[in-house]
C-alpha cells in the first residue's frame, strides 16, 4: 500500500512592522480629545495554550504608563478589561484605550475595540478559529493568541469633564440610592456646518452593542427625516440604537440616559436633555427628537461665554445609568421626582447629589406648638432635620406654616460648606410646592434655610406629608468669594479702602514649631500691614493657633498722629490650597488700630488638630496638602464717625466676668468744654442719668494731686448721701477727644469692675494724661470729654462682697477709723498655660497702686505643692516716705459659682518703703486647688476669679 502525503497550502500573509502595526492601532482612536498627549504605551499578553486557560483569567502584572496593571479576560464571552494593581489607581480621567486581539505571529491579523473610558471591551461573538473577512488566517492559531492594550493619556486641562459626568450621575441616580452602574460614550462632529448625519462607532454596555445617530434635515430629500422632526426641521435629533443583544432579547433592563452635545474644549459649554427612562426590554431604539437647534450650536451660551461649535467641530455623547437589579425601580416615585426636577433650574451649577424625604404630620396635634422637629434623616451624604413652625417663625408669618431644613454635620466638620437647592412639598388632596429654589450655601454660621410663609395655616388638611427634595452642587471658586462677601457685615459706613490678601504657607512640617511667622508686607488705607501666625499659640488654649493682623505703621507715627484711631472690619481665613470649599473663617466686625493697639485678631483661632483631620465629604482630604495651605485676610477700612467712636469706647470694656444678660443699663454722655485755657483748678459737668442714677464728671486741668497731669473722675451723686450698704457694679470708659474729629482721642478703662457705694462715690484717673499732651487734642481752645458707662445687676456679687468685708471685722481694728475701702478682681483664663512664672495683675484702688502676684506652683521650691498669692503696693517708687495701715482679704473663687471660694485674711499691717508686700506663700494646697468635688471646685473650664478687698485705716 502506498503512502500518500497531503501538503497543507501555506496562505499568503500580510506582514507589518511593529511601527506600522502601532500606527494602525493609534488610528482606530476616533477621539475628540484636543488635549496634548501626556504619554502612551502598548503592551501584549502572549497566550501560548488557549485551551488550558480558565474561563476567567488574568495576565501577569506589567507596567504600563508607570502603572502596575493586569489584563482581565472572560474567555467565554471574550470580554477584556485593564485593571490596576492593589495599591495603584488610575488618576488620569482623560485617556483612550484600544484593546487588541491578534494572531500570535502576524500582527496584520487583528481585531480592535476602542473606548474612551475605562469600561469592559466586548469582543463577544468574534470567532477566533475561522478566518474573518479578508483574513486568510484565524486569530487563534496553533492554540496561541495575543491580547494587547494600547493606553493613551492626555494632559488634564480641567475642561470640566469630571464635573459634567458627576452632574449627569446625580441627575440619573436613584433617589433612594439603589445600586446602579454608569457608562458614557462620546464622539466628535468633525464638520458641523455640513449638517450631515453622524453615526457613531459601536460601543458596548450591559452585554449589548449600541450606536448613536444624529440626524438633520437633508435639503434634497426632506421626507427622509420627516418622522424624526414632526414638522420642525431646524433641529438635530438623537437616537440610541441597540444593534445587537448577545442574550437574544432576554436581557431585561431599566436605565436612564442623557444625550448631549458639547464644546470639545470646554464641557461647561454643553446642551443636554433631562434623563430619559428606558425600561421596555423589547424596545431597541430610543429617540430624542429635538436635541439642539442649528442656532443652538453657534450661539454663545451664558454659562461659558462661548458656542458649542468651535472651529467647525463639536462633540456628542450619551451618559447611561442602569439599574443593577431592574426590580429596584419604582416607576411612581420616579414620576414624582421628575415632576420636582422640572422645578429646579441648575444653570451652570454642577449637581453632585440629590435626595428626598417626607415627614408625616397630624395638624391637630401640632397646630398650637411653636416648633416641631423631624427625626434625623440622611440624604445627599449629609444629616438633616426639618424644622416646622406651625404658628410661623415670626409675627410677619403668623398666618402661615414656616418650614426650614437644617444640616447637622457642622459639629463634625467645621470646614463644611454645602451648596444646595431645595423644594418643600405638601402632599394633601392636591400637590403643592414652594416653587423654584435659589442656591443656598450652608456653613457653620448659617446651617438652616427655609421659607417663612410656606403654606396658609387655615388651609392645611388634617393629615399631610411635608417633603424636602434636596440637590447639592459642586462648590465653585466663585462661591468662596460670594461667601466672603456675605460674611461682611452690612454696615452703612463709608468705606475708605478694602483689600483681600492671601499668604501661602509652605513646608509646614519644617516651620510649624516656629514661635512666630510673618506674611510679606502689604499696604491698604496708607497702612503697612502683615498677617502674623503663632503656630503653637500666643497665650492661647492648648493646641490652638493664634492669628493676627499687625499694623507696623503705628510705630512710625508722628507726634501729631499719636492719638489717631483707625477702624476696620477684619475677616481671616485658613483654607486648602486648591479646594475653595475647604476653609474656616472668623469675623471681627469692628477692630481698631491705635497707639496702644497695633495688633488685632484671635488668640484661639483654630485648634491645630484640624490641619491634619480628614473631612466628612472626603476621608482622604486634609487641610494641609503637600505641606501647603492658605491664610488670607479680607479687610475694609471705614471712615471714622460718631457711631464708630461709641463702638470703640464700648470695645475698650474688657471685663469678662459679665455677659450681656448681666447688663442692667448703659449709656453715653459727652461734655463739650470751651475756653480750655480759662479753666482754673476744677470744673464739673452738668448732671446726666444712667441706670436711674445721677452722675457727673469732675475735671482737674492742673491735676487733683499733681500739677503735671490732668485728672478726670466720674461721680455717682446718689451714693453721696446714701447710708445703706448698697453697692453699684459698673464698667466705664473715659475719653478726651478733638471736638471736630472723632478719630482723635485718648480713652481709658480698667480691666476690672468699678464699684460705687457710700464710701466710694468717685472713680476715675488722677493721672489721666500729661498736661502738655492736651495740645494734640485741643482745637480752637475746645475739647470734648466722653463717658461710656455700663451698670450691672449682680446681687450675688454684692452679697459675696458683703461676706468678704465681714471677714475684716476683727478685734484688732474695731476701734480704728476706716479711711477707704474697695475691692478689685479679675478673671484668669487658661490657668493651665501658666507654669513656674507668676501671673500678675495691677490696678488702682483706695488711692494707691497695687499688683497681685500668683504662683501656680509656689513661689519657691519649699512651697512647690501650694499656690502662692502676694499683694504688693507700688506707690513707693514715687513717694518713699509715705506709710499707711491696711487689712485685706485675698480670695480665689469659682468664676460661675459665688459659693465656692477660698480666702486668706491678713493682719493689720503698716505699708511703707520697707514693707510693700503682704504674702500668702501657702495660700492653698494644690491638692485642694485642683479638687474635682462639685462643691469644692475652684478651677472650672480652666478659669478662675482672683480678687482682693482692701481697707485702709487711720492710726
Amino acid at each position: 500500500m502506498g503512502i500518500f502525503s497531503l501538503n497543507k497550502k501555506t496562505p499568503k500573509v500580510e506582514r507589518l512592522t511593529e511601527n506600522e502595526f502601532l500606527k494602525r492601532i493609534k488610528n482606530t482612536i476616533k477621539s475628540y480629545n484636543t488635549s496634548k498627549i501626556l504619554k502612551e504605551e502598548y503592551h501584549e499578553w502572549c497566550i501560548d495554550n488557549w485551551n488550558k486557560l480558565k474561563n476567567e483569567s488574568s495576565s501577569p502584572f506589567f507596567k504600563l504608563n508607570d502603572h502596575l496593571c493586569i489584563l482581565y479576560l472572560d474567555k467565554k464571552d471574550l470580554i477584556v478589561k485593564l485593571l490596576f494593581g492593589k495599591h495603584d489607581v488610575n488618576e488620569y480621567p482623560t485617556s483612550d484605550l484600544v484593546y487588541v486581539i491578534r494572531h500570535y505571529k502576524y500582527c496584520a491579523y487583528y481585531k480592535t475595540n476602542s473606548i474612551t473610558n475605562h469600561e469592559y471591551a466586548f469582543f463577544t461573538g468574534l470567532n477566533l478559529t475561522n478566518p474573518i473577512g479578508n483574513f486568510e488566517l484565524p486569530l487563534l492559531d496553533d492554540n496561541n493568541i495575543i491580547i494587547g492594550v494600547f493606553w493613551r493619556i492626555y494632559v488634564n486641562e480641567n475642561k470640566g469633564h469630571d464635573e459634567l459626568l458627576d452632574k449627569f450621575n446625580a441627575l440619573t441616580k436613584d433617589i433612594d440610592y439603589k445600586p446602579m452602574e454608569s457608562f458614557f460614550y462620546e464622539e466628535v462632529m468633525d464638520d458641523v456646518k455640513s449638517y450631515q448625519e453622524y453615526i457613531s462607532d459601536e460601543f458596548s454596555f450591559n452585554n449589548m452593542t449600541w450606536t448613536i445617530r444624529l440626524k438633520h434635515k437633508d435639503p434634497s430629500n426632506i421626507n427622509t427625516f420627516k418622522d424624526d422632526f414632526d414638522g420642525d426641521y431646524n433641529y438635530y435629533s438623537f437616537s440610541l440604537y441597540c444593534e445587537k443583544d448577545e442574550y437574544d432579547d432576554k436581557n431585561n433592563y431599566v436605565f436612564k440616559f442623557i444625550p448631549y452635545v458639547f464644546n470639545l474644549n470646554d464641557y461647561k459649554c454643553v446642551k443636554y436633555k433631562n434623563p430619559i427612562l428606558c425600561q421596555d426590554s423589547r424596545d431597541r431604539k430610543f429617540k430624542v427628537y429635538k436635541l439642539i437647534s442649528d442656532k443652538g450650536l453657534f450661539k454663545f451660551r451664558n454659562d461659558s461665554n462661548k458656542s458649542i461649535e468651535e472651529n467647525n467641530k463639536a462633540g456628542f455623547g450619551v451618559y447611561i445609568n442602569i439599574y443593577k437589579n431592574p426590580d429596584d425601580f419604582d416607576i411612581e416615585k420616579d414620576k414624582y421626582i421628575n415632576k420636582l426636577n422640572k422645578l429646579i433650574y441648575d444653570g451652570g451649577d454642577y449637581i453632585i447629589n440629590k435626595g428626598y424625604y417626607e415627614f408625616p404630620l397630624e395638624w391637630k396635634n401640632i397646630c398650637n406648638l411653636d416648633k416641631v422637629v423631624s427625626p434625623i434623616f440622611e440624604i445627599c451624604d449629609h444629616r438633616w432635620v426639618m424644622e416646622i413652625y406651625p404658628k410661623g417663625i415670626d409675627e410677619n408669618s403668623c398666618n402661615f406654616v414656616s418650614v426650614y431644613i437644617k444640616c447637622l454635620d457642622f459639629d463634625k466638620d467645621i470646614f463644611l460648606h454645602i451648596c444646595s437647592k431645595f423644594i418643600f412639598t405638601l402632599d394633601q388632596p392636591s400637590f403643592y410646592s414652594n416653587g423654584a429654589s435659589r442656591l443656598f450655601i450652608y456653613n457653620e454660621q448659617n446651617n438652616s434655610f427655609g421659607y417663612d410663609a410656606f403654606y396658609k395655616r387655615d388651609e392645611l388638611s388634617p393629615k399631610s406629608k411635608i417633603g424636602a427634595y434636596v440637590r447639592t452642587y459642586r462648590y465653585l471658586k466663585e462661591y468662596y468669594y460670594k461667601e466672603r462677601k456675605e460674611l461682611q457685615r452690612n454696615i452703612n459706613y463709608i468705606i475708605n479702602d478694602e483689600i483681600y490678601q492671601e499668604w501661602e504657607i509652605q513646608n509646614w512640617s519644617n516651620i510649624k514649631n516656629e514661635e512666630i511667622l510673618y506674611s510679606p508686607e502689604f499696604e491698604a488705607n496708607n497702612q503697612k500691614l502683615r498677617m502674623v501666625l503663632y503656630p503653637n499659640g500666643n497665650n492661647s488654649k492648648k493646641n490652638y493657633m493664634s492669628l493676627y493682623l499687625i499694623n507696623s505703621e503705628i510705630e512710625d507715627r508722628s507726634e501729631n498722629e499719636k492719638y489717631h484711631h483707625i477702624c476696620l472690619e477684619l475677616i481671616m481665613f485658613i483654607r486648602h490650597k486648591h479646594d475653595y470649599s475647604y476653609f474656616y473663617s472668623k469675623l471681627l466686625p469692628l477692630g481698631f488700630f491705635r497707639n496702644d493697639n497695633k495688633i488685632i485678631g484671635w488668640d484661639n483661632f483654630i485648634n491645630e488638630i484640624y490641619l491634619s483631620k480628614s473631612r466628612i465629604e472626603n476621608k482622604n482630604e486634609v487641610l494641609v496638602e503637600k505641606q501647603k495651605f492658605i491664610i488670607s485676610s479680607s479687610i475694609r477700612f471705614f471712615d471714622y464717625n460718631e457711631e464708630i467712636y461709641i463702638n470703640e469706647l464700648k470695645s475698650m470694656i474688657m471685663n469678662t466676668n459679665y455677659s450681656d444678660k448681666d447688663i442692667l443699663d448703659e449709656g453715653f454722655y459727652e461734655w463739650k468744654i470751651q475756653n480750655w485755657d480759662q479753666i482754673n483748678n476744677y470744673k464739673s459737668s452738668p448732671d446726666f442719668v444712667v441706670g436711674n442714677n445721677n452722675w457727673n464728671i469732675t475735671l482737674y486741668p492742673k491735676g487733683k494731686f499733681e500739677n503735671n497731669f490732668i485728672s478726670i473722675f466720674i461721680n455717682n451723686l446718689n451714693m453721696k448721701n446714701n447710708k445703706s450698704k448698697f453697692i453699684l457694679f459698673t464698667d466705664f470708659v473715659i475719653s478726651i477727644r478733638n471736638p471736630n474729629k472723632y478719630s482723635y482721642f485718648i480713652g481709658k478703662c480698667e480691666r476690672y469692675s468699678q464699684s460705687f457705694n457710700n464710701r466710694n462715690n468717685e472713680r476715675g484717673y488722677s493721672k489721666f494724661i500729661d498736661s502738655y499732651e492736651i495740645d494734640k487734642l485741643l482745637e480752637d481752645n475746645e475739647i470734648v470729654i466722653s463717658v461710656y458707662l455700663r451698670i450691672y445687676k449682680n446681687n450675688y456679687l454684692e452679697n459675696y462682697i458683703i461676706d468678704i468685708k465681714n471677714l475684716l471685722n476683727t478685734e484688732e481694728v474695731k476701734n480704728l477709723e476706716i479711711i477707704e475701702e474697695d475691692f478689685i478682681e479679675w478673671k484668669i483664663e487658661n490657668w493651665n498655660q501658666f507654669n513656674s512664672n507668676p501671673y500678675f495683675f495691677d490696678g488702682a484702688i483706695c488711692s494707691h497702686k497695687w499688683k497681685i502676684y500668683i504662683y501656680p506652683n509656689g513661689n519657691n521650691k519649699e512651697n512647690e505643692n501650694f499656690v502662692s498669692v502676694f499683694l504688693k503696693c507700688l506707690d513707693f517708687k514715687e513717694n518713699k516716705n509715705s506709710k499707711f495701715y491696711i487689712k485685706c482679704v485675698l480670695y480665689l473663687r469659682n468664676y460661675l459659682d459665688y459659693s465656692i471660694f477660698k480666702t486668706q485674711v491678713s493682719k493689720l499691717a503698716c505699708i511703707n518703703k520697707n514693707k510693700t508686700t503682704i504674702n500668702f506663700t501657702r495660700f492653698i494646697s494644690k491638692y485642694n486647688f485642683y479638687s474635682q468635688k462639685q462643691d469644692e471646685q475652684l478651677l472650672e473650664d480652666d478659669n478662675i476669679i482672683v480678687g482682693a478687698y482692701i481697707r485702709i485705716y487711720e492710726k
